[in-house]
């Protein structure tokens, strides 16, 4: 499969109504920031084309209650799936509304490159308070998918950590201009929301919990329960992120080698890796990339890897432009 990602409930609108690419599926969270899952939906549907009208939506929601199933279906969806993603559900989703078996045997194989994964059969040798990390490697089908969603865990969560406490920050400055406060609130809700749902797919079911508290004291905004809540949760969410960290040993540190400027080829592998989305094959270029103290652009590999951090793909495609980084460093490796 091609997967391409936005960001917003707007972008996916926008691209439903360019049709530059007919999807055979939209995959469409329910909560979001600003415009809801049900909104985009119903905007995607009113758009007047019969591609909006027919394609596939299938809801992502940890509201998949068996009473919100008529719900989605009324509103536009074609079905839902309950967070956090159990692989087999999944699966089966995607053969019911997705695959093709007859368009399959016309499409041209696509070249699988081989990707570092980390080492199986580590898991049996750790033990994380609050990790159920057997029922996390069968989930994802394996210890190797497991881990890569556990190191995405430990990348994202800290920054979504900031991002409540500057939401109470909020709260605290400005406890007069009411409406000001209540998008904070509606921020915090989300985002708590979101690192609730990440918690359950990696099978760190106590923090779940606690996140699961404060969204539900936050949706009812009962502040003084959050402000009460907040500190421990923030304190234990940040204790998991770094108790997770042993799964993923740190490299040995080496002096770099002296080098002229990057090479071209790893520039546009990371090129292709970002227009493909392939954040694992991007994070390995970028290492072997890392390797070396260059002369000359030395800067764009630092800006390279603060973008692919941060997962802003398009950030990384205009670092590299169409070819131009790639073709300077091909002209100052020959000279």
């Amino acid at each position: 499969m091609a997967v391409d990602a936005v960001i917003s409930g707007q972008e996916a609108i926008n691209i439903i109504a360019e049709e530059a690419v007919h999807y055979d599926a939209v995959f469409m969270d329910h909560m979001m920031p600003g415009m809801d899952g049900m909104e985009a939906t119903k905007r995607i549907r009113n758009l007047g084309t019969e591609y909006a009208r027919t394609i596939p939506i299938i809801a992502l929601t940890a509201n998949a209650l068996p009473e919100n199933e008529e719900l989605f279906l009324k509103n536009g969806f074609n079905a839902f799936m309950a967070k956090p993603i159990d692989v087999n559900i999944l699966n089966q989703v995607l053969i019911n509304w997705v695959r093709d078996e007859e368009k399959e045997k016309h499409l041209t194989a696509a070249v699988l490159e081989d990707e570092e994964h980390p080492q199986t059969g580590i898991l049996t040798n750790f033990t994380i308070e609050g990790v159920d990390l057997a029922a996390g490697a069968a989930q994802f089908g394996g210890e190797a998918s497991y881990l890569e969603i556990v190191k995405v865990f430990v990348h994202d969560t800290p920054k979504l950590l900031k991002n409540i406490q500057t939401c109470l920050d909020g709260f605290r400055i400005m406890p007069a201009a009411a409406a000001a406060a209540l998008e904070d609130l509606k921020n915090y809700t989300i985002t708590v929301h979101g690192i609730k749902g990440s918690c359950y797919g990696i099978c760190a079911a106590a923090v779940g919990d606690l996140a699961k508290e404060l969204e539900v004291a936050a949706k009812a905004q009962d502040l003084g329960k959050v402000m009460n809540l907040n500190n421990r949760f923030v304190q234990t969410a940040g204790q998991l992120v770094e108790e997770l960290k042993i799964l993923f040993p740190k490299k040995e540190n080496k002096p770099k080698l002296e080098k002229k400027s990057p090479d071209p080829q790893l520039l546009q592998k990371l090129l292709d890796a970002a227009r493909s989305f392939n954040i694992n094959t991007m994070f390995t270029v970028l290492d072997e990339l890392e390797l070396y103290r260059y002369e000359q652009n030395g800067k764009l590999i630092q800006q390279l890897r603060e973008a692919a951090d941060n997962y802003e793909y398009t950030d990384v495609i205009g670092l590299l432009g169409s070819g131009e980084a790639e073709n300077e460093a091909r002209e100052n490796n020959a000279g």
